[in-house]
Order: structure tokens, then C-alpha cells, then sequence
């Protein structure tokens, strides 16, 4: 039985082994455990380090649109009838409209009736986060001027240099509204006293008097703009037999959340009297009848804004406009050139280009489709050394 008594040895041995190779593994295999731990973090506990957002304090700058040239008063048939200002802000509202210009004028606002002062404060209380009522006059003397937020009445004796001085006496700032529209300011002084009378800004888009008026007006802007004169653009409603202040779009189904007729865009941070004003002094917006022009850029600049860049720099475009009919053609302007023309004949367009920094001036934008036209105020290229 030697054999059998030998295989129980073996076997008794062979536990032993097996036991002392447990533990020692066990062992071996704790410390490894114990070593790679204490030398890193499981991967379960690793997080993505959080993204630090800083609060500015500064709310994203949008669009609002609204006429700077609207009158309470419609002259039909040679007859003055006058509708509340509660009727003219519902109607622009319903445009889609977030501001109006109270732009009054003739015998029921003067210096000695009590309508001058009535206007001010009934377009006062008509002020909300949402809509914003200017109140100030349409000045008739030599021309005619749209001065905003005047508190005093500025007689209609005075020359236009005179009106521009009470004005801004008064803090207010002044469109010349329509100035090539029959005996305005453009027949009265002649083409040299335009750089030096001091206004603000242009209306290059009136939604009454003819084409052929507001084209002129543009090219003024431009020659303006060519000799480095940094005017603004607007555009504006204004009145007598207007569409805009008709029973049909008073309709909100007629009017379909589409502005209908003249009126300025400006870029505002937030929608108060003070930033509106500052928009239109520093041209931060466009005129329009119809388009509608989300992003007009160069090299991030915004529209109003100046663009530093070294000559032979690339200049990156980017353009993003939409219409409630076809675009029949968008343009880009270089110093009173055509530098860039697209015929989409969509309702919306959108594209980026790069061009080269030639010399100093100014670009802009005019939008062409079937239910208006825009106009952008400049964004200025300066030459850096």
C-alpha cells in the first residue's frame, strides 16, 4: 500500500503549496491594489473642470425697428384730421414697430398752444420695457428738421443754422427729413453748406414722397461719407394718406408681423430713449421698407463701428438678410463703388467672403427685393502703419 500511502503525502503537500501560493498571491495582489490607488484616482471620480462663465453685466445687443418721422396728424383731401396718439401706437405696434418719433408740426402744436406740451406727456406715459414713444417737432423753417426729444418749441422764424443751435442747446439731435423733396432744404442751400450744417443724421427713406427723392438723399449721405463726414441714415413713416396708419393694417391679419413702410432698425443693448438717440448719432442701424437684415459685419465690427486693419489684411464679410418676397439683389458698397453683388431671388441669404484692406472709407449694404428696400448706415475702415 506504499502507493497509496505516498499519493496521500503528495496530496497533503501539494494543499500546503496551494494555500501558501493564496496567500502570498492575496497578499501581492493587495499591495498592487493598495500602491495603484494610493497613486491615482479611479477614473470614475475624474470630472471635467468646470467651465467659468463671467458675468459681464452686459445684455446681447438686438434689433428694434420704428419710424423717426411719424405725425398724429393725416392730411386727407387738403383736410387736417386728427387721429390720437393711442391710434398711431396701436397701428405701429401691430407693424411690429417698438418706437415712434412724435414728430408734430403746423397750428395745433406751436409754442403758445397747449397741444405742444400734451403731446410731450402723453408720449411720455406711452414709455415701456416694450415700446418707446419720442416725443419733439418737425421743424418747417427753411426745410424740414425732425428734432428729437425738443422740450421747447422751436419757432419756425428761425434759419436752419439757428434751429440747429436751439436744438442742441436743448440736448436734442435733428433728421433732416425728406431734403430732396420739392422746395426743401436741398433748393435752399446749395451743396457747399451741407458739411457745414450740424445735424445728426438724414432721412434716405420716406415711406410718402417719391423714389427719385429718397435716392437722392442716399447719394448725399454718400458724398457725405466719401469726404470722411460721418452722418447717419433713417428712415421714417411720416404721413398724409400713409398706408401705414390705414383701417386696413390696423388689421394685425393684414399685417402679418411684416413692417410696411418707412422705418429705421437700430442696434440697441437695451430699448430706452437714451440708447436710441446714441444709436442714430452713431449710426448703429439701417433704413428700410421691407427687408429685414439680421447681421451686416467686417471682421466682427458691427454696423456704425469701426474696423482697425493693416493694408493687404484680410477682411472677413458676413452677411445675413431675409425679405417677405425674393431678393432681387443685395449689394455691397466700397467708398460709393460696387464692390460685391448677389441676385438670390430667395426671401433669405446668407454668406461670408474674405476681401483684402485696400485703403480707408467706409462699406455698406442696400438690399433690393419685392417688397422694399434696405439701406445700412457705414462700418469705417482705418488703415493701421
Amino acid at each position: 500500500m506504499p502507493f497509496v500511502t505516498q499519493g496521500k503525502t503528495n496530496l497533503k503537500y501539494i494543499l500546503i503549496v496551494v494555500v501558501l501560493a493564496t496567500i502570498v498571491g492575496g497578499g501581492v495582489l493587495g499591495y498592487q491594489y493598495w500602491w495603484v490607488t494610493k497613486k491615482e484616482v479611479p477614473l470614475q471620480e475624474v470630472k471635467a473642470p468646470e467651465k467659468v462663465v463671467k458675468d459681464t453685466g452686459i445684455s446681447e445687443y438686438q434689433w428694434a425697428c420704428g419710424s423717426l418721422h411719424t405725425h398724429i396728424m393725416i392730411f386727407e383731401d387738403e383736410k387736417q384730421n386728427i387721429k390720437s396718439l393711442e391710434e398711431v401706437i396701436n397701428a405701429s405696434k401691430k407693424l411690429g414697430f417698438k418706437f415712434i418719433m412724435q414728430s408734430e408740426k403746423g397750428p395745433a402744436y406751436n409754442v403758445d398752444s397747449p397741444g405742444w406740451k400734451n403731446m410731450i406727456k402723453e408720449c411720455d406715459k406711452n414709455i415701456s420695457k416694450d415700446f418707446v414713444c419720442l416725443s419733439g417737432q418737425e421743424n418747417c423753417s427753411k426745410g424740414h428738421f425732425v428734432i428729437i426729444e425738443s422740450k421747447n418749441y422751436i419757432p419756425e422764424t428761425l434759419d436752419a443754422p439757428e434751429v440747429f443751435e436751439e436744438a442742441h442747446k436743448q440736448g436734442s439731435i435733428i433728421i433732416v427729413a425728406h431734403p430732396f423733396y420739392k422746395e426743401d432744404i436741398s433748393d435752399i442751400y446749395n451743396y457747399s453748406r451741407w458739411d457745414i450744417l450740424d445735424w445728426e443724421a438724414m432721412e434716405v427713406l420716406n415711406g410718402v414722397i417719391d423714389q427719385e427723392s429718397n435716392e437722392k438723399a442716399l447719394k448725399k449721405i454718400y458724398e457725405l461719407w466719401n469726404k470722411g463726414i460721418k452722418k447717419s441714415l433713417t428712415g421714417g413713416a411720416d404721413f398724409k394718406n400713409h398706408k401705414a396708419y390705414t383701417d386696413i393694417l390696423l388689421d394685425p391679419e393684414e399685417v402679418e408681423d411684416n413692417l410696411k413702410t418707412g422705418y429705421t432698425c437700430l442696434y440697441l443693448k437695451e430699448l430706452n430713449k437714451g440708447n436710441i438717440i446714441n444709436a442714430i448719432k452713431d449710426g448703429r442701424g439701417y433704413a428700410s421698407s421691407g427687408p429685414q437684415i439680421n447681421e451686416f459685419s467686417i471682421n466682427n465690427a458691427m454696423i456704425g463701428q469701426i474696423v482697425s486693419a493693416k493694408k493687404g489684411d484680410s477682411l472677413l464679410i458676413k452677411i445675413d438678410v431675409k425679405a417677405g418676397l425674393k431678393i432681387k439683389a443685395i449689394q455691397i458698397n466700397n467708398n460709393s463703388n460696387i464692390l460685391k453683388k448677389f441676385n438670390p431671388a430667395t426671401t433669405e441669404f446668407a454668406t461670408d467672403l474674405s476681401i483684402f484692406a485696400e485703403k480707408p472709407g467706409w462699406y455698406n449694404l442696400e438690399i433690393y427685393s419685392e417688397d422694399g428696400r434696405a439701406f445700412t448706415n457705414a462700418i469705417w475702415l482705418e488703415i493701421k502703419k
